[in-house]
């Protein structure tokens, strides 16, 4: 199994003579989702407005999709031209969305155990400030939320890769696909969660700039260097995530081809 620092040397060698092109189709991905968003500014109906939420869901999900589609085919060296990533969301949004519902489906007791444990504990909360002491509930309402939060967590991480595997798996049914994924991250969570908080250096420092420049600046200015900064960083994070799957992958494929 290749090691955390191999995997984002890597990415930095395949990301060479592509990132401007990554940097643009994030972008254009952020204009749509802007746009879709500021024109619901202009809804006054509450019914209408939560309809129109999901009519945004309906497209935004499979883009999403699309980008992550987009990124693997250039760093495998195929063509892909920025708007490319929509196309692709256009073609496959039953598909996607498929998947994306077994995802949630599969995620549904987490979430509702989430929902409740929070619940329970605005309970304690409130009736803590109200009465002026620590409920009896108190500390072990923030545990119960605290474990409800790790589980949940955990149990994205065991599908996180499910569009990578609708893109390299087209010909496998949503519950294939959710299963794959599933399978793939078995004993590779630690792996994965070392590899997202590997990139904590890059996020300290673009808070302590946004730190920084809020005294100098205007909040909305100093909001959108976070937002630019943030840009800046996600070609690097989404191709070292995508050698992390296809790194898995080959392990998973080759110990299976031995037995």
């Amino acid at each position: 199994m290749t090691k955390i620092r191999e995997l984002k040397k890597d990415a930095k060698v395949r990301l060479s003579g592509n990132y401007f092109k990554f940097l643009l189709m994030y972008f254009l991905y952020g204009i749509i989702v802007f746009a879709f968003s500021l024109l619901s500014t202009f809804i006054t109906s509450n019914i209408i407005k939560f309809i129109y939420a999901l009519l945004i869901l309906v497209f935004i999900i499979p883009f999403s999709y699309g980008l992550i589609a987009s990124f693997m085919d250039i760093l495998r060296g195929k063509k892909s031209s920025v708007t490319e990533f929509i196309n692709i969301g256009f073609k496959n949004i039953l598909t996607v969305w498929k998947v994306y519902l077994r995802i949630l489906l599969k995620l549904i007791l987490p979430i509702i155990f989430t929902i409740a444990s929070m619940y329970f504990l605005m309970l304690t909360l409130a009736q803590t400030v109200l009465s002026g002491t620590l409920s009896n509930y108190f500390f072990v309402s923030v545990i119960v939320f605290l474990v409800a939060i790790i589980v949940l967590f955990i149990m994205y991480i065991y599908y996180s890769l499910c569009f990578y595997l609708l893109k390299d798996k087209p010909e496998k049914t949503s519950k294939e696909i959710v299963q794959m994924s599933h399978d793939l991250m078995k004993g590779n969570i630690v792996k994965y969660i070392g590899l997202t908080l590997s990139f904590i250096g890059w996020y300290l420092l673009i808070f302590a700039v946004c730190f920084l420049s809020s005294y100098f600046l205007l909040p909305s200015i100093s909001s959108l260097i976070m937002e630019f900064c943030f840009l800046l960083l996600f070609p690097y994070i989404t191709a070292t995530i995508i050698g992390f799957y296809e790194d898995i992958l080959y392990d998973k494929t080759h110990a299976e081809e031995k037995e």
